[in-house]
């Protein structure tokens, strides 16, 4: 329930980051979900809207063929393409304080994932959530208690 309203909802997530905001995206998009309401919490204040094609941000994450599969479910990726994305097929990691190192390569020429900027990710799973605000309302500065 919504203290503010007395509203009744069929499913809560709480939290609007990266991991809510898509889970909620999803659930709002799915046809078998149509009669449901969704509440997603985020306690946050809702953030203003940057100019992302001007401006690019060094948090990024690294999205799999998989995880491309799964916003592309519900027309996140869509939205992620058209921005910028850059795919990779090499990696390598390692440790500063030793000499540890791991590498992974892909040479059949398919992408091993991709690197996008968070802001890009998040501006598309909230225009996601826009296109089914009738069914999923998001609440900003409010949390889950109890």
């Amino acid at each position: 329930r919504s203290n503010s309203s007395n509203a009744v909802y069929d499913v809560v997530v709480s939290g609007g980051g990266m991991v809510g905001a898509a889970m909620a995206a999803a659930l709002g998009h799915d046809v078998h979900l149509s009669d449901k309401k969704i509440l997603l919490l985020e306690a946050r204040p809702q953030k203003k809207i940057k100019d992302l094609s001007t401006e690019y941000s060094n948090r990024v994450s690294a999205i799999t063929p998989g995880s491309a599969t799964f916003l592309s479910s519900f027309g996140a990726w869509e939205h992620i393409c058209n921005m910028r994305i850059k795919p990779f097929r090499r990696m390598q990691v390692w440790d500063a304080c030793s000499e540890a190192l791991i590498m992974f390569e892909n040479d059949n020429l398919e992408d091993m994932g991709y690197i996008v900027e968070n802001d890009i990710i998040m501006s598309a799973l909230y225009k996601q959530l826009d296109t089914v605000s009738d069914r999923v309302e998001v609440l900003y500065r409010s949390r889950a208690i109890g």
